[in-house]
């Protein structure tokens, strides 16, 4: 590829021809050993990227439980409060360069150093912008403080501007590996240094260093791990430029999409009911944030691959849309059914009104799968412009819906227009995905009503034991047990259901054995380590 980049756009609506599979998919079947080495490193990729929330999880779980016994809130609250202006700025200057090395067949040298100069240009840019408005935001909110924390934090965005483009083949190789031991290392040397020095200074500079030396072990750390050297270059530029412009306008509609919610409800119905929004959607979202989005971020690379070694797309979306149907579908309508023992023991009888909005946004996420799995195909392949159509259009439907519920209705008014609007855009990039790659709909049900009736009977078994409901005044320990008893029994009817309904139609390949494919090697390694130990203990 040359570096004046003469390919033909991306943008269009039609479908390249190398784009449309050789058969449509219709229905689950056999793979080809292409397909089937892409999903097992898809897999793989996944288990790292959910090993990562995972490790970030608990770090993060238990430096908080060590840092509150040493810092005072209004610490965490300052660094809070930089950080996220921090990110907003951030946020609107979001390019997506590294996106466009991820769906070149073959990037060039020049491409990596454009990559690399239009990188390091934004950051120092991001940087400026808020050593400008560290200032002004700090006397906005009365806290001089604020603005020392600003500065260091422009600091060290000027330091990620120089991080060295060539992990970035971690990701396009889908060596998910060293991409978790670049961002392992750093993080828990960043922690380590965070604690003692809050032991040392009890201040906030603890916390705003251990965020500097985080940042820098991983631009120090990319150089280690990976051999390539990138030089200033901007002669790719109209290569990248035509992805990244429509990359960062997305981002600001997803941005202005995202924040709408809470500003709405902040300025029709006050602060105390954003609160119980947020809430409910955190923990409505969990299946999303702890399983859609790692799998999707592993997906991106594995899309992006699979388009030039010419693997029939429509089947690997369908059989990557069964996997995780296979996951989803069970937790959403689950955290759904164990929502009002889960809030009133977790938070307390002063949520409760939280309940029925949690309710209705998990079973709303149960399609949430389908439109970040076609989102993350059709970004894969550059298709932006339809993207940025379908986004918009919902977010302006959706936002309008969601402020006429809000008006009428309230609060829960405001949800049921929000998810409506989720399930618009999820019906928009389903229908653009099939139309481009000639997925249909009865393929897609091939691979997931195995999971929905196994679904549909675990939430019978789990209404119809009548522990979903629980009294107002039940105590701790009655609300743990409840719990005790239906997540258990929940995970283990949804297992035999599934089990019983793919054996009556006839142990189709799909999902099911995707999975046990999948599974097989570990219990294999289990079962040999188990008998090693019982032969050596004999």
């Amino acid at each position: 590829m040359s570096e004046a980049m003469e390919r033909e756009p991306v943008m269009s609506d039609k479908a390249p021809s190398d784009a449309l599979p050789a058969a449509a998919g219709a229905a689950a079947g056999p793979i080809s050993g292409g397909q089937k080495a892409l999903l097992t490193k898809t897999a793989k990729a996944t288990g790292w990227v959910m090993i990562w929330r995972l490790f970030t999880r608990t770090i993060g779980l238990i430096s908080t439980l060590i840092l509150v016994r040493l810092l005072v809130p209004a610490d965490f609250g300052l660094v809070a409060l930089g950080t996220s202006f921090a990110q907003a700025i951030d946020a609107l200057s979001v390019l997506g360069v590294d996106d466009v090395l991820i769906r070149e067949k073959s990037p060039t040298p020049a491409l990596y150093n454009t990559a690399f100069t239009l990188n390091a240009l934004r950051n120092c840019l991001t940087a400026l912008l808020i050593l400008l408005t560290a200032i002004p935001v700090a006397s906005f909110f009365g806290e001089p403080r604020l603005a020392h924390i600003l500065f260091a934090l422009a600091l060290g965005t000027v330091a990620e501007a120089f991080e060295n483009v060539g992990i970035i083949d971690f990701r396009r190789d889908m060596t998910f590996e060293k991409e978790f031991q670049l961002r392992l290392i750093p993080r828990l040397a960043g922690t380590i240094a965070t604690i003692t020095l809050a032991f040392l200074w009890r201040n906030y500079w603890a916390l705003v260093v251990g965020i500097l030396l985080t940042r820098f072990l991983r631009v120090a750390m990319s150089y280690t791990m990976h051999p390539y050297r990138a030089r200033f270059s901007l002669s790719a530029w109209r290569h990248i430029i035509g992805f990244s412009l429509w990359t960062w306008v997305i981002s600001l509609v997803v941005l202005m999409r995202d924040r709408t919610a809470s500003f709405v409800i902040g300025r029709l119905l006050g602060p105390a009911q954003v609160g119980i929004f947020s809430i409910a959607g955190e923990i409505a979202s969990l299946p999303t944030t702890e399983l859609i989005q790692p799998i999707c971020r592993a997906c991106f690379s594995a899309f992006a691959a699979a388009r030039p070694a010419g693997e029939n797309l429509a089947e690997t979306y369908l059989r990557v849309i069964g996997s995780t149907s296979l996951l989803t579908m069970p937790a959403c309508v689950g955290i759904a059914l164990v929502a009002e023992p889960l809030v009133q023991l977790a938070l307390g009888p002063r949520w409760m009104s939280a309940v029925p909005l949690l309710q209705i946004m998990a079973l709303g996420g149960v399609f949430t799968v389908f439109g970040a799995i076609s989102g993350t195909l059709l970004s894969s392949h550059g298709v932006l412009a339809p993207m940025f159509r379908i986004i918009t259009f919902s977010y302006v439907i959706g936002a309008t819906l969601f402020i006429m519920l809000t008006l009428k209705l309230g609060l829960i008014g405001g949800v049921i227009g929000g998810t409506l609007g989720s399930f618009l855009e999820t019906s928009l990039f389903t229908h653009a995905l099939f139309r481009r790659y000639g997925v249909t709909l009865g393929g897609l049900f091939g691979h997931i009503w195995r999971p929905f009736l196994a679904t549909a009977a675990m939430a019978g078994l789990l209404l119809g034991s009548g522990l979903t409901h629980v009294a107002a005044n039940a105590d701790a320990a009655m609300l743990t047990r409840t719990l005790l008893i239906l997540i258990p029994l929940g995970v283990v009817a949804y297992t035999l259901a599934l089990l019983i309904v793919w054996t009556v139609a006839g142990r189709p390949q799909g999902p099911e054995t995707d999975l046990l494919t999948l599974v097989q090697p570990v219990l294999r390694r289990l079962s040999t380590l188990f008998r090693g130990r019982r032969a050596r203990a004999g």
